[in-house]
């Protein structure tokens, strides 16, 4: 099993120009909405892809931020308490993982999560880019004395 799935996001460099047009600050923020969003989107997909005995499995696939060695951050998903999960997915020394339910359902939603990422984050480009305008007109008023 592997750890970690690479993709290709198609949109990219329409987010990319969006980024670079808002502040740091504010890109920083959209970004980090429009990943958010699609971790939280395939907690679900794994959770209903998770085998049914009695519910402990679901409840324990979470998502939760990790800042890296660089600096950025990333979203992991999946089971943090791993020991009921060991006995399900992961290959062991008695031999083949007897139902590799995770890897399926990240293969199968890998897609929407791409697109999920792509439009979330122009959307929280576009809020984030309109606070920052509401903001600036507010001071302008206040300056003006409106």
């Amino acid at each position: 099993m592997t750890d970690t799935f690479t993709a290709q996001l198609i949109g990219a460099k329409q987010l990319a120009d969006a980024l670079k047009a808002v502040g740091p600050a504010v890109a920083k923020r959209a970004s980090k909405t429009g990943v958010r969003k699609a971790a939280i989107k395939m907690r679900t997909h794994i959770r209903n892809a998770a085998p049914r005995i009695n519910g402990n499995l679901r409840k324990s696939i979470k998502y939760k931020a990790v800042r890296r060695h660089d600096g950025s951050a990333m979203y992991r998903i999946g089971l943090f308490d791993r020991w009921y999960y060991k006995t399900l997915d992961l290959q062991t020394r008695r031999g083949s993982p007897l139902n590799p339910w995770m890897d399926k359902a990240i293969e199968r939603h890998i897609g929407e999560s791409q697109t999920i990422i792509i439009t979330e984050g122009i959307k929280a480009v576009n809020y984030e880019a309109g606070r920052q305008k509401a903001k600036n007109d507010a001071a302008i008023r206040a300056l003006v004395g409106f």
